[in-house]
């Protein structure tokens, strides 16, 4: 039986920090060939739909040859399939004041939260150091007004609040861009004499896990209602009044680390830190449940299923523990000095329970290496300071793996299709039914439907759901006053979003239509 493919919009329910869309494998080590942007840095990834947005300190998008493409400040965006500039959407320029960048981002459904120093004004209102922009778009979400923002290193959202850190943490109300008044300010301070170089106190990840929010953090103490604490690397809040939990005080950490990474796998907690360089897996607890030692720092950790990505500016890590990798220096024998660690340049990962993978795609030319690290289901997008990926020239940005349309998060568009019956009859005023299948890789297709016939919604909403590579049956009645006149013409095709083509007083599907997941 011929198959054909059906639109319709998909509303998910509920609103949630979105975790990263899991790998089915590791993708190859050779990079795609993808646009890339100009130095001097790339410092965060995340990807919307079919949107990569690339976030850091540049000016221009630029060909795998180094030509100029598109002018940009700090902010761009690419097909996360094709690897070029996507047409109709476009990035804010984040400039503004002097040494701009953008230092984080972070994706809650279709909304991209941006953090770092820089001002923007629109419509009015300047916006610094904090907005938020619709992801599947590039446009300013003007009602996100937060006012007075510090420079922030740090950004997530979640529970209708939005938290920024820098030397600060603050919360803010995700609708309006309100501070919340009741939730506690801290403030972090670092000690110089534990490292041999000066190290800014910094909030520099920022996660919502198990009912926390923690922070990976350049932090020696933090203080909070006049009362000053040790901490180190890792620190837990209560996400509501801010208050920092005492109680969680994470072991083996070592007196000089930084906390900069950090991701969850829905239980445990994974530390990248600096100053004595390592990767980490944490309990809820505290316990550290296993350490691996690395040459430099462990900057961005994503948990894709049952892999640990990590990136950062190392080049030799331990495959297990004990293992001391040293440091790259002028002296050669300061780097792995017992010969007992594996090279892996700037990219690597660990399965969960902390064994070192043969994944090895060298990512090389600048010291500094992998910021940020975002996954679509498909591929492994990297953003930081480099020139080649694999032997394989790419600056500050490369994909690996992909090359097709992945999986989708919500926010991204994808197809369900339509298996019976087929072609799917239509008339006014009469109840049509079909039964859709889920797509490969989306799990699950829980939403709302909405029937749509000349851009305007004819039928629910509507609950459904379709389990992996399972089908449902929906029914609905098409009855607008617009639709039944259109449906009345012989022969009649409608233009739009649903394209049918009408004999006598019915009609029958002939197009495609997109399946819209969003979040409301």
């Amino acid at each position: 039986m011929r198959r054909c493919i059906v639109a319709l919009t998909l509303a998910l329910l509920a609103i949630a920090t979105l975790a990263p869309t899991a790998l089915a494998q590791l993708p190859g080590e050779e990079p795609a060939d993808t646009y890339q942007v100009n130095d001097p840095r790339v410092r965060s990834v995340v990807v919307v739909g079919d949107n990569v947005w690339i976030g850091g300190q540049f000016s221009q998008v630029q060909t795998g040859n180094g030509s100029n493409a598109a002018a940009v400040q700090n902010l761009a965006v690419l097909s996360a399939s094709t690897g070029l500039v996507p047409g109709g959407v476009n990035p804010l320029s984040l400039g503004g004041v002097s040494g701009s960048q953008v230092w984080k981002l972070a994706a809650v459904g279709n909304t991209v939260y941006a953090s770092g120093k820089f001002k923007l004004s629109a419509g009015g209102t300047t916006y610094a150091n904090l907005l938020a922009f619709d992801g599947t778009t590039g446009a300013l979400i003007g009602g996100f007004r937060p006012t007075s923002v510090k420079v922030s290193q740090a950004v997530t959202a979640g529970g209708g609040r939005v938290y920024a850190g820098g030397k600060t943490l603050v919360a803010y109300d995700a609708g309006t861009g309100a501070k919340l008044g009741g939730f506690a300010t801290s403030s972090l301070a670092t000690d110089p004499s534990l490292r041999g170089h000066n190290t800014p106190a910094q909030h520099r990840e920022l996660l919502l896990a198990g009912g926390f929010l923690y922070s990976a953090c350049q932090c020696d103490s933090l203080t909070q209602g006049g009362a000053t604490h040790q901490t180190k690397a890792l620190v837990r809040f209560d996400p509501v009044t801010g208050a920092h939990d005492e109680s969680f005080t994470p072991e083996g950490a070592g007196v000089a680390a930084t906390g900069i990474g950090l991701a969850t796998d829905g239980t445990d907690l994974y530390l990248g830190a600096g100053g004595s360089d390592f990767v980490a897996r944490y309990a809820a607890d505290g316990q550290q449940d296993w350490k691996r030692d690395t040459s430099g720092s462990t900057q961005s950790v994503v948990v894709s299923g049952g892999d640990l990505i990590i990136g950062g500016h190392f080049v030799e890590i331990a495959d297990q523990a004990g293992d001391s990798c040293g440091f790259k220096s002028s002296n050669p024998g300061t780097l792995d000095p017992n010969d007992e660690c594996a090279t892996r340049e700037r990219l690597a990962s660990y399965t969960l329970g902390g064994s070192l993978q043969s994944w090895n795609p060298s990512v090389t030319g600048k010291y500094n290496g992998v910021w940020g690290i975002a996954l679509d289901g498909a591929s492994v997008h990297i953003g930081g300071e480099f020139r080649k990926v694999h032997g394989v020239a790419q600056t500050n940005y490369a994909r690996l793996g992909g090359g097709g349309s992945p999986p989708p998060p919500s926010g991204q568009t994808v197809l369900a299709e339509l298996v019976s019956p087929s072609p799917l009859p239509v008339q006014p005023n009469r109840e049509v039914s079909f039964t859709l299948r889920c797509p490969d890789g989306v799990d699950p297709c829980n939403g709302t439907v909405r029937l749509i016939a000349g851009g305007s919604k004819q039928t629910g909403p509507d609950d459904i759901a379709l389990a992996p590579q399972g089908e449902a049956t929906y029914t609905g009645v098409l009855n607008d006053t617009a639709w039944n006149k259109l449906m009345s013409k012989a022969n009649h095709q409608i233009s739009g979003s649903l394209k049918l083509t009408a004999t006598g007083g019915s009609g029958t599907l002939t197009g495609t239509i997109d399946v819209q997941l969003r979040l409301v």
